[in-house]
């Protein structure tokens, strides 16, 4: 079924395969699906997105032109690669995250801490032809380990209509402002970070209430505050925690300092920007570049933390601006129609 898609020569269509979890978490949602998806409404190519584990994945994998493994990690890979270099046929890793640098409290980590775990990561980007990466932090770190690294930020599909006019009002303890952070497991000690100096503002604010949505566990130290200064909302869907993003008024991003956070993509300042949330991030390399766009607020401390966020609740119209400036620039830059091109042309090069 697969030998029919071979096009030696490049002038049929491209076959592209996409190796990757079919799971509906950002990372399979941003990197893989949505990417799978607008790569197909384009001219002259056709993709597939295969299960590393599906009945006729080494066959796909043997027939396409260009493959990229998306975050997937095998040694059976290491023969697939093999092979398609004696067909002359380019392999692709997609590296989301510097995986040896996870955090201890990352559920990954017992994984990634085993020496034979890192062999192969190291083997995968020197073995490929290329690799992908979201940010340019990651490209850094691992340039000296593979032979072409191409960066692909995250993109978004598409926006919801503005909710501006939402967000200028003055809150009062009836109508509160809504400050909320949503994530997975492995940003556990980056939010209980900022959790005592956060407590303490909402005891000193009636009209602030901060919404929790992820593990149990990050809820454990914001149990003693009263029901209505704190909500906590089970880990859901990408959908789900988009939807529960359209009722916040501010979003924090924390971040400790570690080299796995430096690597880390921007992708949360996406989801608050695209649904008029203002931004309050930790400034660290995945948000530098927005320190003059007045498109988010930086903290570099849990002081600089508490300033920025009072002085968003206390300027109702400085939450309108950057929420506007926010939505204005992904509108403009990051919108994947207008960069998949890029990621075909990187792959017919390789390819040809």
């Amino acid at each position: 079924m697969f030998s029919r898609i071979i096009s030696e020569d490049h002038i049929s269509p491209l076959c592209i395969v996409l190796v990757g979890a079919m799971g509906s978490i950002g990372d399979n949602q941003y990197r893989l699906h949505q990417t799978a998806a607008a790569l197909a409404e384009l001219d002259n190519i056709h993709v597939y997105e295969v299960h590393p584990q599906a009945r006729y994945h080494d066959a796909a994998v043997l027939a396409a032109d260009v493959v990229v493994f998306t975050m997937t990690l095998d040694i059976e890979i290491f023969r697939l690669i093999h092979q398609r270099q004696q067909l002359l046929r380019p392999s692709i890793c997609e590296i989301n995250d510097y995986l040896p640098d996870v955090q201890v409290w990352n559920p990954a980590h017992r994984s990634w801490s085993d020496w034979r775990a890192l062999h192969c990561f190291d083997q995968l980007l020197k073995r490929c032809d290329a690799a992908q990466v979201s940010t340019v932090a990651l490209q850094f770190r691992l340039q000296e380990h593979a032979q072409r690294i191409e960066v692909f930020p995250n993109q978004l599909v598409d926006l919801p209509s503005p909710r501006f006019d939402a967000d200028e009002f003055i809150a009062t303890s009836d109508s509160p402002l809504v400050l909320g952070w949503g994530g997975s497991y492995g940003h556990l000690e980056d939010l209980h970070s900022i959790s005592a100096p956060l407590i303490k503002f909402l005891n000193q604010h009636d009209n602030v209430r901060f919404e929790l949505m992820g593990d149990p566990q990050f809820a454990v130290p914001f149990s003693s505050l009263p029901a209505h200064k704190f909500c906590f909302y089970p880990a859901g869907s990408l959908v789900n925690y988009l939807s529960w993003l359209d009722h916040l008024h501010i979003g924090i991003a924390p971040l400790l300092p570690t080299e796995y956070n430096r690597c880390r993509s921007d992708v949360k300042f996406l989801e608050y920007a695209s649904h008029s949330v203002a931004p309050l991030l930790q400034d660290l390399d995945p948000y530098h570049y927005l320190m003059d766009t007045d498109a988010a607020l930086l903290f570099s401390n849990n002081s600089e933390f508490i300033d920025k966020l009072t002085l968003l609740l206390d300027n109702p119209s400085l939450r309108r601006i950057i929420a506007t400036n926010a939505y204005d620039l992904v509108a403009r830059n990051r919108i994947l129609a207008k960069h998949v091109p890029d990621c075909f042309t990187f792959y017919k090069q390789l390819a040809a």
